[in-house]
Parts: C-alpha cells; sequence; structure tokens
C-alpha cells in the first residue's frame, strides 16, 4: 500500500502571529485569503507569567501555522505553553528572534 502526502491547501490555512511581551499579547489571525482579525489579550494583576502564556498560546492552538515575536524571554513561554497544549512544534514557523533577523548590518 502507498500513502501520498497532500500538502494542505492554503487557501484553508489558518495562520496566527502573535507579539508577546510581559504584559500583553497581540494576535492577528486570517484564515486564507480572508481578512485578518486582530485581538489583544491583556494579563490580569494576579495572572502568573505561566498562566498568560497558556491563555495566550490557548487562543490560537488550532492555528496552522503560528509566527512568534516579541520580547525573548515571553517568547520562549509562549513556545513552551503552545508546544505542550497542542504536542505540534511543527505548527510553530520561523519566528522573529532568528539569528538572521539580528545580525548586525
Amino acid at each position: 500500500m502507498t500513502m501520498l502526502k497532500v500538502a494542505p491547501d492554503s487557501r484553508y490555512l489558518s495562520r496566527a502571529s502573535v507579539w508577546i511581551d510581559a504584559n500583553q499579547t497581540v494576535i492577528i489571525r486570517r484564515l486564507g485569503s480572508s481578512p485578518a482579525a486582530v485581538e489583544v489579550l491583556v494579563r490580569e494583576p494576579a495572572e502568573t507569567e505561566g498562566s498568560f502564556d497558556i491563555r495566550s498560546a490557548n487562543e490560537v492552538r488550532d492555528a496552522d501555522e503560528v509566527l512568534v515575536s516579541g520580547a525573548m524571554g515571553e517568547q520562549a513561554g509562549f513556545d513552551r505553553a503552545f508546544v505542550a497544549l497542542t504536542r505540534r512544534p511543527d505548527r510553530l514557523v520561523a519566528s522573529l528572534r532568528d539569528e538572521a533577523v539580528f545580525t548586525p548590518v
């Protein structure tokens, strides 16, 4: 029996861009070619960093591709929370913390 690997149709891919810092998360979501939707999550005064990361990751858990940017520590926390929730590290695409972005010109 031969298995065929079928690439997902980009018209139906759900994409999310996440910008996170210690106090807020900005999420831009798009399904295929539809207009983008923007959501801002604000960290509650009594909310721990870990709880905020989980709440933020939970908002994009069903996205096919997630691009993460923001403060380095917060990005790592978000990445851990996302992978813990989804068990899908492959959905995290190259992020803005990659070396190439920060190479001096």
